[in-house]
């Protein structure tokens, strides 16, 4: 009898702390991944220490690529070409694939390069300029004893040599890197890099890395460091290049993104005029977490849950009364609006992407492949196109089928990627007589493709294809004009220059009104602009980690880096400037005590379908 006891007191005494371990984790948000492991994806697994004993230390985190996507926090701003060990390698020496080792018979005919030669390549275009080559490599000879030489040959239309003769010798089987210059006269399309080794002497090659030998012009300049007093103390305060006292006459601006502050990894900072923070918004999962593992519990399809390390918040807008509306990933969990301290006023689960536009009380967005307009008040949906009706509506159109096997009645993959709605302004459509209030101007990325569509009967109204490569953000502008961001995307992102066009709809003018050549503008994906009413050009460059603001005579006014260390800036979202008489009242004023944000945390929220 003792011993039932003992057996039925220990299973009331399990049930009783799992009972409330279960109360303390949904009111207090301490719940771990195991507990919402259904809503848990691979990645999280890989994040946490998967693949047996491995652990990735943060910085590996941040910047690690998650089944291919690059959904990396950290970005480096100095683009180059990388080849790792044997990839890419042609070589026909004897080769330890594994390591890359090469073992070589030494030269026997400077032409008889399957015999003497560790031939990289041939690769697609460079373009005409100069260029540094770097090879991680480590030789078993003496330092003192010349060993090869380096040659680089255009392969496009036979063998021609462009540069030849950087001689190298050992490294006494230590690690180093060996530099070439070389400078292309013109573009070349097969370009191969070739190292040819003398004697025969085991050597490992570790990398090839080419960048172009002039460096990004901010390395020239003189950085001041923002004091951002709420950052993670593993990141370094943002640093900016400033051309003028002061960035704005009024008002702040606002950028979004991986900011990396001692409360979240993913927020806001508004800066003053004077490029000093006033304010941090931290973005919060608790919410989201508990919404999802609620929705699971009465859902077959299970939601799957993306933690911050491998998302990126990708669409937001501010409100006049300081709170923010923003896609929280890329991909991501949800829809969501915070106010000024971070409380969550509402979130839909919704697979929410790119740009966010407020008008007239609704916030256009896309949601996966429907444009949604959404309630900003309440977050309900209160309109939903589909783009498959847009394609119906449009069934003749043949520009909608380029990425179509129409015998296979089949798209390829990515086969639109839409990334931008706006909805004409009732105040801009004196400069745009041909169109309506409310008719949709829409980026669809895979196309090449802008287009502006009749809300109501989903006919394309007028739409240009090529004059961008994989743009970002359109934008109608009050002179009759469209801007764009023109990603400019390029197979090699050290050849890369974005720009901003713009298109006149009438008569397809295009004129590029900022090109990045200058200032080392580039994001190969993502990207946004602003037009100020000053005539200059507000820029965010999410793969390089910076915002640009140029005069609009295209001189610098300020760059922001968005720094994490000597090497890495984190990522940025968004930047967009708000003048002082945006807000209903002086918001930087406003202050946010803990307890205010623990409430806001915990506070209960239902799903919005």
């Amino acid at each position: 009898m003792e011993r039932f006891i003992s057996i039925i007191s220990g299973i009331f005494l399990f049930v009783l702390i799992g009972f409330t371990w279960g109360w303390l984790a949904l009111t207090f948000n301490i719940f771990p991944y195991a507990v919402i492991n259904s809503t848990v994806n691979d990645v999280v697994a890989f994040l946490e220490g998967g693949e047996g004993d491995k652990k990735l230390t943060i910085v590996e985190k941040l910047k690690s690529d998650i089944g291919g996507t690059p959904f990396r926090q950290l970005v480096n701003p100095i683009y180059t070409l990388s080849y790792n060990g044997c990839n890419g390698l042609s070589s026909k020496f004897k080769i330890n694939k594994d390591s890359c080792e090469i073992f070589s018979p030494g030269k026997t005919n400077e032409t008889d390069f399957s015999t003497s030669a560790l031939v990289y390549g041939p690769y697609v275009e460079l373009r005409a300029g100069s260029y540094e080559a770097v090879f991680d490599i480590s030789i078993d000879a003496p330092l003192s004893e010349v060993v090869g030489f380096f040659d680089v040959v255009n392969t496009s239309n036979g063998e021609i040599e462009v540069f030849n003769g950087g001689s190298f010798s050992g490294t006494a089987g230590h690690k180093n890197d060996l530099k070439f210059n070389f400078t292309l006269p013109q573009d070349m399309r097969q370009i191969e890099f070739r190292i040819f080794l003398e004697t025969p002497v085991p050597s490992v090659v570790r990398s090839l890395k080419i960048s172009k030998s002039k460096k990004p012009y901010w390395l020239y300049e003189d950085f001041s460091a923002i004091r951002f007093d709420k950052k993670n103390t593993r990141r370094a305060d943002p640093r900016i290049i400033k051309k003028q006292e002061t960035l704005f006459d009024d008002g702040l601006l606002f950028i979004f993104g991986a900011i990396d502050s001692e409360k979240s990894l993913h927020g806001g900072i508004f800066l003053n005029k004077d490029a000093e923070i006033v304010h941090t918004i931290n973005i919060d999962d608790g919410d989201i977490v508990k919404k999802i593992y609620e929705y699971n519990k009465v859902h077959d399809e299970q939601y799957k849950y993306h933690p911050m390390e491998t998302r990126f918040p990708h669409g937001v807008a501010v409100l006049p009364d300081g709170s923010i509306i923003f896609n929280d990933g890329d991909p991501g969990n949800a829809i969501r609006r915070i106010d000024w301290c971070g409380n969550e006023i509402w979130s839909r689960l919704e697979r929410a992407h790119h740009s966010i536009t407020i008008r007239n009380n609704l916030a256009w967005h896309w949601s996966s492949s429907s444009i949604v307009a959404t309630n900003i008040e309440t977050g309900a949906i209160e309109k939903k196109i589909s783009l498959s009706d847009i394609i119906y509506a449009n069934s003749t159109m043949g520009a909608l089928k380029i990425r179509k096997i129409i015998k296979e009645n089949r798209y390829l993959e990515d086969d639109f990627h839409p990334n931008d709605v706006e909805p004409l302004p009732f105040d801009f459509v004196d400069d745009h007589p041909e169109f309506s209030e409310n008719d949709l101007l829409i980026s669809l990325r895979s196309l090449d493709m802008i287009a502006i569509i009749d809300p109501l009967t989903l006919r394309i109204k007028w739409w240009r294809v090529g004059e961008t490569l994989r743009q970002h953000d359109p934008d109608w502008q009050r002179d009759g004009l469209i801007t764009i961001f023109d990603n400019h995307m390029t197979e090699h992102d050290i050849n890369g220059v974005s720009r901003i066009v713009s298109i006149n709809p009438d008569n397809f003018i295009t004129n590029t009104i900022y090109s990045g050549e200058k200032h080392d503008v580039y994001t190969w994906m993502r990207g946004k602009h602003q037009l100020l009413a000053d005539g200059s050009i507000l820029m965010t460059v999410p793969q390089q980690g910076r915002v640009v603001l140029v005069n609009g005579d295209g001189t610098l006014r300020f760059d922001f880096h968005n720094k994490f260390d000597d090497k890495y800036n984190l990522l940025v979202s968004e930047a967009i400037y708000l003048p002082a008489d945006y807000f209903d009242s002086d918001v930087s004023n406003n202050t946010c005590s803990d307890k205010k944000r623990r409430k806001g945390r915990n506070a209960n929220s239902t799903i919005k379908n």
